[in-house]
């Protein structure tokens, strides 16, 4: 394939600095506080390219630390950028780096496709939260990026939106400052080898799935897999369902089991060990954190493509153990009725 380094260059806005363009480009835009900076992120296939040393768009043999393309964030591990994830803490507070717990990637900015789960940024989860009733996308809170950048100068870095004013998508914007550097350059942690791109899991829909209507934002579908029927909460219920998000009755004792890379006919046993629970779980908790809950371990239920807006279920098959020790082995397959989302459709046996 031809390796093309077509990168886009532009807006950018760094309050109190003047930008050092390499094509000189100047647009005029949105005004903003000092220390905060906006990407033009909206191409689907370039990268914008920035350069933290020099507040600047950068080429891609200009030293650059950070790459953007839509929610994409991607670190330059071969010009010796790094990043740490900090969790739980402020931005304000942050006036040194700390001095391991560094990432990097190794992205092919000319590739298509581009693994987002592996990327640095998206350490413990994504950078951002996605709401599927808006389609819109906020950074998560509490969080600070610490880039140790291509120079070895080390960068406190918040994200603080995705919009422009007018509300139009892939503007990634943040707030940065230079802080003290740790006191010897660490070595970031090898990253995963990357994966080839598979193809979205879409099986076909047989005569006997069950389609569960959960396109209620606010209340629960309870599902008993003994019955195979919805009960009220207070029977013997197994799975729960609201829109996207499947919970277990851990109260109830409830376990389940991730198996990866199967379909529900290759499931015979039950699986060991490595079993998850939501025992503790607060379903009805008005902050109720998707990454709680069992079946949104190991990279969620479901992929997400952020471009279409489609869901569509990983390929793999949910071993759930009841408070009676019957096991049922489930396997979703969509979670779309006739084209309309929080139709959750699984089979079970």
């Amino acid at each position: 394939m031809r390796n093309r380094w077509a990168i886009l260059f532009a807006v950018v806005l760094v309050a109190g600095c003047k930008l050092e363009d390499p094509d000189d480009d100047t647009t005029v835009g949105d005004e903003l506080p000092p220390g905060v900076v906006r990407i033009d992120a909206t191409s689907n296939t370039e990268w914008t390219l920035y350069d933290l040393d020099h507040a600047r768009i950068a080429g891609p043999a200009e030293g650059w630390d950070l790459g953007f393309r839509r929610q994409l964030i991607a670190v330059n591990g071969e010009g010796g950028a790094m990043v740490a994830v900090l969790e739980g803490v402020k931005f304000e507070e942050i006036t040194a780096a700390p001095e391991e717990g560094y990432l990097t990637d190794h992205v092919d900015l000319a590739a298509a496709e581009v693994d987002e789960d592996s990327l640095a940024f998206n350490t413990n989860g994504w950078w951002y939260d996605y709401d599927f009733n808006t389609h819109l996308l906020s950074p998560k809170a509490n969080r600070v990026y610490v880039v140790l950048s291509s120079e070895k100068r080390a960068f406190a870095l918040r994200m603080i939106d995705y919009y422009d004013s007018a509300g139009t998508s892939g503007y990634p914007t943040f707030e940065v400052k230079e802080i003290d550097p740790p006191a010897s350059l660490p070595e970031p942690e090898e990253p995963e080898e990357p994966e080839e791109p598979e193809e979205p899991h879409q099986p076909e829909i047989p005569e006997d799935a069950i389609v569960v209507d959960a396109t209620s934002d606010k209340d629960w579908v309870f599902f008993d897999l003994d019955t195979l029927e919805v009960v009220e909460e207070s029977a013997g219920w197994e799975l729960a369902f609201r829109r996207h998000l499947i919970a277990t009755n851990g109260a109830a004792g409830v376990r389940v089991a991730i198996v990866d890379g199967v379909s529900l006919d290759e499931v015979e046993a039950v699986p060991e060990d490595g079993y998850l629970s939501d025992d503790g779980v607060d379903i009805h908790a008005e902050e109720l954190n998707e990454a709680d809950l069992a079946f949104h371990q190991e990279d969620r239920w479901y992929s997400y493509d952020i471009g279409t807006h489609q869901l569509l279920p990983r390929k793999r098959v949910y071993v759930v153990v009841n408070a009676e020790k019957k096991a049922f082995a489930v396997q979703m397959l969509s979670y779309y009725k006739d084209g309309e989302a929080g139709h959750p459709t699984f089979v079970v046996k």
